[in-house]
């Protein structure tokens, strides 16, 4: 009887990390409203049509696990690094690559990073409001740290031109690719890749942070820093 124990905790073990990796793959495909707990244990391979259900108790419960998976083995981790950069005084680049890692480059490291990166966007978009705040539990210390120490590097920008440009790119970072490729079923362009791959996904990424560091860097024009509502200060 003492040998049996450990096999048992181990097979509980297993369906719930199945149940977890199942129901983020699905929730990254579907969003999370267009799955039930039924479909996440019958597609995990669990005989029990209600082992979702048994070890999660409600959807809620699920998408808590998926999301605290995420932050453990993405957000967690990608944190460190970053501190340890700004630690060391890296350059702006580099707190880029590491600031944006969690969100566009898990896909070359994860078999399910692809799922991780998806998951989490349908659930920080998602219309309950409890979904969004554990969204923004598993994000939200990076982003905070990522913000602050590319602040550092331009120094000279005022508050309200970094601010604006700050929200240029991370619109395209977090949210631009994949709201054109998931969300509006944008299809490509006579320039575009007609599928993904994985180098045409790093030479996306190598185009985002030339044109990140540009655009913090670049000079302030007379009229981006003013109101820009006031018509004395607009362009022509």
């Amino acid at each position: 009887m003492a040998t049996a124990r450990p096999a048992v905790e181990i097979s509980e073990a297993s369906t719930r990390t199945r149940l977890i990796m199942t129901a983020m793959r699905l929730f990254a495909a579907d969003g999370v409203g267009k799955v039930s707990l039924r479909a996440i244990s019958a597609k995990s391979g669990s005989r029990n049509t209600a082992a979702a259900h048994y070890h999660f108790e409600i959807k809620l419960g699920l998408v808590e696990a998926v999301l605290g998976f995420i932050r453990r083995e993405v957000w967690d981790p990608a944190q460190r690094r970053l501190e340890e950069a700004i630690e060391r005084d890296a350059d702006l680049r580099e707190l880029l690559i590491l600031g944006i890692w969690p969100s566009k480059m898990t896909v070359f490291d994860f078999p399910w990073g692809g799922d991780a990166r998806d998951c989490l966007a349908y659930c920080h978009f998602n219309p309950d409001m409890q979904i969004r705040a554990l969204a923004k539990r598993c994000t939200d210390e990076l982003m905070d740290c990522f913000r602050a120490a590319v602040r550092t590097k331009v120094p000279g920008l005022p508050d309200r031109v970094f601010d604006q440009r700050w929200t240029f790119i991370m619109t395209e970072m977090v949210l631009g690719q994949w709201a054109r490729t998931v969300h509006l079923g944008h299809e490509p362009g006579p320039r575009e890749p007609a599928q993904w791959t994985e180098e045409t996904e790093r030479a996306y990424i190598e185009a985002l942070l030339d044109y990140a560091v540009a655009g913090l860097k670049a000079p302030v024009t007379q009229w981006s820093h003013p109101n820009l509502s006031d018509p004395h200060t607009r362009p022509g």
